[in-house]
């Protein structure tokens, strides 16, 4: 029998006040995590909620993103636990969909396979496709992102945003900045400022440029060209990984179909359907 621990819940939950005080903040991770227990139930496995002092003595961990790197040390040395990452979808809305990936981040996670020969993507993704462009505006649209965030590893955002910008500018482009709307950067120099929606701004300029961020999957899909410099995001494949190397337009097919089974919508995690297909990634 598979034993599986949750480390998404507040420490105390649900019996102290200080628990109950931190669910507005944690809000989404908890019904989240409610669903994926429900599906282990249907599934007859049994679930618990880990207390900080506890050993780790579970085959499944089961983490909201990736940010107890010492723990996820631990479980990486021993034998036969596996961290469970839960996380927001990466094809929008990206708040109707969670992600499910084993001992990884992202791009670095374990997903169960598709092999549906695109099904999935076309009945809820479809509407994203557009082909590949082919524009010689001169511009590029160079992507902020929050700093800190655990997906840049370690990568000050601003002061890369700000080598980018200058390289880019020597080299004739014209930059257009994007900031992320949760964690504002300041506008480098020898760039503007993006005074437009994202879909506008992707649609004026000939690639677009970022570190991690999860507008790479939405640029692919909309056709523009990107260059994506940490293989942690999963536009990795689609991009070129340096400013100053040829824009590549790959094949986005089997990419695209693939993306569609990392993603779930909470009523496939709650009826067993997500655990049913990513456990085979691990093979329990």
């Amino acid at each position: 029998m598979i034993d599986v621990c949750f480390h998404t819940y507040p420490p105390g939950w649900p019996w102290t006040r200080r628990a109950r005080r931190r669910v507005r903040r944690k809000r989404e991770k908890i019904d989240w995590s409610v669903a994926l227990r429900q599906g282990f139930r249907r599934h007859d496995i049994k679930t618990r909620l880990y207390r900080p002092g506890r050993p780790l003595d579970a085959d499944v961990h089961v983490f909201w993103g990736w940010h107890e790197p010492a723990m996820f040390d631990r479980l990486a040395q021993s034998e036969g636990q596996h961290a469970l990452i839960l996380e927001r979808g990466f094809l929008p809305p990206r708040r109707g969909w969670a992600s499910l990936a084993f001992d990884g981040l992202n791009n670095h996670g374990r997903y169960g396979p598709a092999g549906d020969n695109g099904v999935r993507f076309e009945q809820h993704f479809g509407h994203l496709w557009r082909e590949w462009q082919h524009r010689d505006t001169g511009r590029v649209l160079l992507i902020g992102q929050v700093p800190g965030d655990i997906s840049l590893n370690g990568v000050q955002v601003d002061e890369w945003a700000a080598e980018r910008a200058a390289r880019l500018h020597a080299m004739g482009r014209q930059v257009i900045y994007r900031p992320h709307p949760l964690g504002f950067t300041e506008c480098p120099a020898h760039a503007v400022a993006s005074a437009h929606s994202l879909a506008e701004d992707m649609a004026a300029v000939d690639c677009v440029i970022t570190y991690s961020s999860n507008t790479g999957i939405e640029a692919v899909l909309a056709g523009v060209p990107i260059i994506v410099e940490s293989d942690v995001s999963m536009a990795w494949p689609m991009g070129g990984h340096d400013i100053e190397a040829s824009i590549v337009r790959p094949d986005r097919g089997v990419w695209a179909h693939d993306l569609a089974w990392k993603q779930w919508q909470r009523h496939e995690l709650a009826d067993g359907t997500a655990w049913d297909h990513v456990r085979h990634a691990v093979g329990l």
